[in-house]
């Protein structure tokens, strides 16, 4: 998926519009969990971005959000996204209190081991709490590949995976939830130029929920 990103930015697309396309998906599928509190757990990466779009969308839709950060360096596009959110007057928390929904946006497919100090300790928070969690890209704690996860990790409710379904989704299918794959913006020609034979996958739409057999595994929500 480097591959691809990085192809991606060659051909112009930005990493802020991919932010933005990634958030407003989240935001679609928190939304549809109806009226409710919701925290948005970030990391300082890209996959925080995302759900510091998200949040900023669903203020936006009326929605009671707060955001919980599990702190350290920020990624440029990432800190563009927390001003936006610092302007707005958005509520920041060192921990996620009682919500209806909580967004996983701690790290995506670029997690290299276990996690480690406060995100560790979130996604702990995350996966013992009483909110129906969604995670972005993948539950934190997950590889992108097929190595089983180790150490703490996010069992999510549903999961919003970005552009292509990533192969670590297949290691702990009851970590995942149901999934959903998000359209944000990769032109096809990008895959040609990574040499990925990728199907037509937004046919019908920009978020696509994905069937268990269509990762070659059986998941939970056949």
């Amino acid at each position: 998926m480097a591959e691809v990103d990085r192809r991606a930015l060659e051909a112009g697309l930005t990493l802020d519009r991919m932010m933005e396309n990634a958030g407003r998906h989240l935001a679609d599928r928190v939304g549809a969990r109806g009226p409710g509190k919701v925290a948005v757990v970030v990391g300082g990466g890209h996959n925080g971005g995302g759900g510091l779009a998200a949040a900023r969308h669903l203020r936006n839709r009326g929605m009671d959000v707060a955001v919980v950060s599990a702190g350290g360096s920020v990624a440029e596009e990432t800190a563009r996204q927390m001003r936006l959110l610092v302007d707005d007057g958005v509520e920041w928390r060192n921990d996620m209190g009682v919500v209806d929904v909580v967004v996983d946006a701690l790290v995506g497919y670029s997690l290299v081991g276990p996690l480690r100090g406060r995100a560790r300790d979130l996604a702990r928070e995350m996966s013992a709490g009483s909110g129906f969690v969604i995670s972005l890209d993948l539950p934190s704690g997950t590889a992108s590949d097929l190595r089983q996860p180790t150490g703490v990790r996010v069992r999510a409710d549903e999961t919003v995976t970005l552009a292509l379904p990533k192969r670590g989704l297949r290691a702990r299918p009851d970590d995942v939830g149901q999934l959903w794959l998000a359209d944000i913006g990769i032109p096809r020609v990008v895959y040609e130029r990574a040499g990925l034979d990728v199907p037509l996958l937004f046919a019908n739409g920009p978020l696509v929920p994905l069937q268990a057999d269509e990762l070659g595994w059986r998941g939970p929500h056949e």
